[in-house]
């Protein structure tokens, strides 16, 4: 008959569902119509078997159309926070470029000989820092090594630190009045308060600290000495046992 014309194996396996025929996972179109054909009263009953046909197909077409206007409507979203998360990120760069460009004419002499540019910058020297895995003190200490090593001046070493730490510490920083903004002293000061890791995460860092690839033994050995140190200081321990030393 006509009306098995456009109805997939789907609508078929419903309709014999709803009918009360047994028709297995793997029947084929012509098995599952014969198995409906098959039943008592067939052409007495056969305009209803049309009319709940039609309803399976118009319900199956119906969750089909709710199902692709949903995944557009994924597909939309995704593609909004995207373009929301890289329009943050923008601003973001810009805002700590602005900051860095703004504490640098703070600190740039008004009436003295252009300062010498430095040799490299730090960006090209050291990695950003990691809040949730490094040392801000170890950092600070590794940062002034280089600084004094491409020969930067002191007044320019928070406009260069700013750029190796994440935007939440920039601002940190911003925050601070004019006075003290351009002040290395203070500012190491500040972000030591706020990032510096506790005696057990020394102790830790200490115990389970590996030399990378990347790095030297004189570097390595420095680190070590340092957590080992940094720990001691939590725990306020002033003198050590002659069997340490």
């Amino acid at each position: 008959m006509a009306f098995w014309g456009k109805a997939l194996k789907a609508d078929l396996q419903k309709l014999a569902e709803n009918l009360g025929v047994e028709v297995g996972a793997s029947a084929t179109i012509i098995e599952i119509k014969k198995a409906i054909q098959a039943i008592p009263n067939y052409d007495e009953e056969v305009d209803y078997i049309k009319e709940l046909l039609e309803t399976l197909k118009a319900k199956r077409l119906e969750e089909e159309k709710k199902k692709l206007e949903r995944e557009e409507k994924r597909i939309a979203e995704e593609r909004e926070a995207k373009r929301i998360l890289e329009e943050k990120e923008l601003e973001i760069a810009f805002q700590l470029k602005k900051l860095q460009l703004e504490l640098e004419n703070k600190s740039r002499p008004s009436e003295t000989v252009p300062m010498a540019k430095p040799k490299l910058e730090m960006r090209h020297l050291m990695q950003k820092f990691d809040p949730k895995e490094g040392d801000i003190s170890l950092y600070l200490v590794l940062f002034e090594r280089q600084a004094r090593r491409v020969e930067i001046n002191e007044d320019l070493w928070v406009s260069h630190l700013i750029g190796l730490l994440p935007y939440e510490m920039s601002q940190l920083i911003a925050r601070e009045s004019e006075e003290v903004s351009n002040d290395y002293s203070h500012i190491k000061k500040l972000l030591l308060k706020r990032y510096k890791f506790s005696a057990e995460k020394f102790r830790q860092k200490f115990n389970n600290h590996i030399k990378s690839s990347d790095s030297n033994w004189t570097d390595f050995l420095y680190e070590l000495r340092n957590y080992f140190e940094e720990w001691l200081k939590g725990l306020e321990v002033k003198t050590l046992p002659s069997s340490v030393t």
